[in-house]
């Protein structure tokens, strides 16, 4: 494999540049809804996101929970962006208790 370096044109950084602005428009609109929610609903994040995935990891999920009133937050261990996949026991046992919990049984 090469180590040439191979220049990026203008046309690039500003598609770039564009996605970033994009991305940090929609981070903070979302953020000016989120308070508005108001209905039950469980928060849900793997323990092993990264910090850079904004509002995924688990910090951020934490501060999107606490922004919804009647929000509950769990955490599933040795898991990424995919707990539902990546620990599906875990993941259910989380997503039941809280069913159990707030839907009355039929």
């Amino acid at each position: 494999m090469s180590n040439t370096f191979i220049p990026i044109g203008a046309p690039v950084h500003r598609r770039i540049l564009s996605r970033l602005e994009t991305a940090m428009v929609a981070r903070r609109n979302v953020l000016e809804i989120i308070p508005a929610l108001s209905y039950r609903q469980p928060i849900v994040s793997g323990e092993m996101v990264m910090r850079w995935h904004m509002l995924a990891d688990p910090a951020g999920m934490k501060r999107v929970a606490d922004m919804i009133a009647r929000s509950e937050f769990a955490v599933i261990p040795g898991c990424g962006h995919y707990p539902w996949a990546e620990n599906p026991a875990h993941f259910s046992q989380v997503f039941f208790d809280f069913l159990a919990r707030h839907v009355p049984a039929a």
